[in-house]
């Protein structure tokens, strides 16, 4: 005759299994979600309509828009952030934050001024701004880019 399993082992093998269940389901979530929100993300191109750049020079002082427009096609909350650190005080940056909930977009905002514009472009070591895109899954991963800000800027932006 065959042993029979206790009502304990029994309960721990159906917690385990449920277990098992939700692990699955939310590793499909992030990995479905990802792989929407990269796709997205990789079809914004600088000049398209749904990102944009400009650089408005007035008198010494230059300032530096960037608006991208994202969609999020995935199931979890997507989040987008800019940031910067001027190694020059003469540069200040307004970051900007956005999160855009399943099946809608938004869009992203991020101003950066410079005071002295011609004086530091015209400097040996160009204009520097350190920056920083990221870009997530809320709350289960992130990705993050650093750039230099500064080319942009340097080169007329968008």
């Amino acid at each position: 005759m065959k042993p029979e399993h206790s009502t304990a082992a029994r309960s721990m093998r159906a917690v385990s299994l449920v277990i098992v269940l939700v692990t699955v389901v939310t590793l499909f979530a992030v990995v479905y979600s990802a792989y929407e929100d990269a796709s997205a993300l990789t079809s914004v191109k600088s000049g398209s309509s749904a990102a944009s750049s400009k650089t408005v020079v007035i008198g010494n002082d230059a300032e530096f828009f960037l608006n991208i427009t994202l969609a999020n096609a995935g199931i979890l909350p997507f989040q987008a952030q800019v940031t910067c650190s001027a190694v020059q005080p003469s540069v200040s940056c307004t970051p900007a934050s956005l999160t855009v909930n399943p099946g809608t977009s938004g869009t992203l905002h991020f101003e950066m001024t410079v005071n002295n514009y011609a004086q530091l472009e015209n400097s040996t070591g160009g204009l520097n701004v350190n920056g920083t895109m990221t870009f997530g899954l809320v709350p289960f991963a992130s990705l993050s880019v650093a750039l230099n800000f500064g080319s942009f800027i340097s080169h007329g932006g968008g």
